[in-house]
């Protein structure tokens, strides 16, 4: 994995607090979910037609669990949708 999998999310939370939302976060997670459903074959077009905010869901999850790594919490997400 590349990119931000691998920060913590506790530096995650942190540095949101600090400067807000991480355009580059922002990219990583989109790319990841990109690659994801490549690699999955899945079908999760609700992701385009509803804009759901991934970013705002990768926060939710590692501020209930900020013992993950971006990579985890990703997972999380993207186990997540239907």
């Amino acid at each position: 994995m590349f990119g931000h999998s691998n920060t913590g999310c506790i530096e995650f939370i942190q540095t949101g607090e600090e400067n807000g939302p991480d355009p580059s976060v922002n990219s990583w997670i989109l790319g990841y979910f990109s690659g994801r459903i490549r690699e999955t074959n899945r079908e999760l077009q609700i992701i385009n037609v509803l804009n759901i905010p991934l970013y705002d869901l990768l926060h939710k999850t590692c501020v209930n669990d900020p013992n993950l790594n971006l990579q985890e919490a990703a997972d999380l997400v993207y186990l997540s949708i239907p």
